[in-house]
C-alpha cells in the first residue's frame, strides 16, 4: 500500500503546481467525463 500512498501524494503534489501556476486544474481532472 505505501506504492499506492505516495503514488497518491505524488498526483497531489503535480496538481498542487500546477493550479499554482495554471489557476485550473490539471487537463487531465478539468476534461474528465462520466462513462459510467
Amino acid at each position: 500500500a505505501a506504492a499506492v500512498r505516495q503514488r497518491m501524494a505524488d498526483v497531489r503534489t503535480r496538481h498542487h503546481a500546477w493550479i499554482r501556476e495554471h489557476g485550473t486544474d490539471l487537463p487531465e481532472v478539468a476534461d474528465w467525463t462520466w462513462t459510467g
